[in-house]
């Protein structure tokens, strides 16, 4: 792999991993596994430390294996997320430290 295609994969595992244990789109399925399955299961599915290794063993060994192509498409749109995501966490700190606004606007 190349050192672009190992970027967009951490990328992509830590945007997949953060999707799974806390983004609000996947709150139901979450609170179906914690009420289903064993403690050691539903603690996997919150724990960000402990589910990313799965999600970074997954994630290489279909890198590895696969086309690279669809995987990397896939990876460079997960990673975009993430940029995206933390670009707007720093706007709206910065905003919210020069503008003295809080979360609201005001």
């Amino acid at each position: 792999m190349s050192t672009l295609q190992v970027v967009l994969l951490i990328g992509a595992v830590i945007r997949l991993t953060r999707l799974i244990t806390a983004d609000t789109i996947l709150e139901r399925p979450r609170a179906w596994v914690e009420a289903k399955m064993p403690d050691s299961v539903a603690y996997l599915i919150r724990c960000d430390w402990c589910l990313s290794i799965w999600v970074g063993l997954i994630g290489c060994s279909i890198a590895w294996y696969a086309p690279d192509t669809p995987t990397m498409i896939v990876c460079c749109a997960l990673t975009a997320s993430l940029l995206t995501g933390w670009s707007v966490l720093a706007q709206t700190a910065i905003e919210s430290t020069v503008w003295g606004e809080d979360d609201d606007g005001n």
